[in-house]
């Protein structure tokens, strides 16, 4: 496993707050695990745009979220390319360093979590399922949604067995997902973007994506509120939305998964959450619960699709996905 201890400064409450920490790990495929259950995962798939409702647990956020806004037909585009396979390794992080998703009910165990930094220290109790575990990886992720399915507990660094974790932060499931303070590089939720175990075949949000360190630019942009540091040499600066442009044709013989990935690239877009470090890799997530095989064969995917992402200039809250009319429909509304 190759892990590069990088410095970030965090924009919290109104302040800078420089920790050391552990990049979010990648390896190549010959040294990847076969993708396998870890936790229980959010059940169903997402109902499909237009529905008259949806469940903020397995499809979380407001309308208006940056994850679930469409891009716009005005959006405006860098034409550098970001991916270029000369230089990175497109990859789907699945069984390791991704965000196991554990649903609670009100019969689990109340187990208290001693945490020992973050925007929020302290014990905190919740009823986690016996059968949840964090992720695979040192970054040891893991999402637990409370019974009621509003809420989440987002952990970093969680070890069950000692039940300690050294951040956590509260979600709200019905809220932005942006701007919660630090458990990711970037002040989002882990839930944003991350590819759930039901979306085989439509997933109807933005994706979130990694970059190595050299493939980042310097600082941050909306909707990041902190970053990898400053001075990274590349053109995406953390929070940046990529996205494939209109017009851009669809690589053939994708599988399944991978024309979900292309269609919400083209239809929504990714935003840098996260550095890769010292990796080459660039990565999306899946919920570890997803099909191996699925991901296994949209591996093979995402290496004609990556590159064809160009970051969105003209992207902020006034303006999210670019101006101008959706390119998908809007996200049914939460009850």
């Amino acid at each position: 496993m190759r892990r590069t201890t990088i410095r970030r400064t965090w924009a919290i409450a109104g302040a800078a707050l420089a920790v050391a920490v552990l990049a979010s790990g990648c390896l190549p495929p010959a040294a990847k695990a076969p993708s396998g259950p870890v936790a229980a995962a959010a059940p169903g798939s997402p109902p499909p745009p237009g529905a008259s409702t949806r469940d903020p647990a397995s499809w979380p956020f407001s309308s208006t979220s940056p994850w679930n806004t469409p891009l716009g037909s005005g959006a405006a585009y860098d034409p550098r390319q970001i991916v270029n396979l000369a230089s990175t390794t497109p990859w789907i992080n699945g069984a390791e360093y991704s965000i196991p998703v554990a649903r609670a009910s009100a019969g689990d165990p109340l187990v208290t979590i001693a945490v020992s930094g973050g925007t929020f220290p302290g014990p905190v109790t919740l009823r986690i399922p016996a059968g949840a575990r964090p992720a695979a990886g040192t970054d040891a992720h893991l999402a637990v949604i409370s019974p009621d399915g509003l809420h989440a507990n987002e952990f970093w660094d969680l070890d069950l067995g000692a039940r300690t974790a050294s951040v956590t932060i509260p979600v709200d499931l019905k809220g932005s997902g942006v701007g919660i303070g630090w458990v990711r590089a970037t002040g989002v939720s882990l839930l944003g973007g991350l590819i759930r175990s039901g979306e085989t075949t439509t997933i109807p949000h933005a994706l979130a994506i990694a970059l190595p360190y050299y493939l980042l630019g310097s600082g941050d942009v909306w909707p990041a509120i902190s970053n990898d540091d400053g001075g990274a040499p590349g053109t995406a600066p953390e929070g940046s939305l990529l996205a494939i442009p209109a017009g851009t044709p669809r690589p053939a013989g994708l599988s399944p998964l991978g024309n979900a990935i292309f269609d919400a690239l083209s239809r929504y877009g990714a935003y840098v959450v996260d550095s890769t470090g010292g990796s080459d890799a660039t990565v999306l997530f899946t919920e570890p619960t997803m099909s191996a095989s699925l991901v296994d064969a949209a591996r093979g995917d995402v290496a004609k699709i990556l590159p064809s992402l160009r970051r969105i200039t003209n992207n902020g809250p006034s303006t999210v996905g670019g101006p101008g009319s959706r390119l998908a429909p809007s996200a049914p509304p939460l009850p």
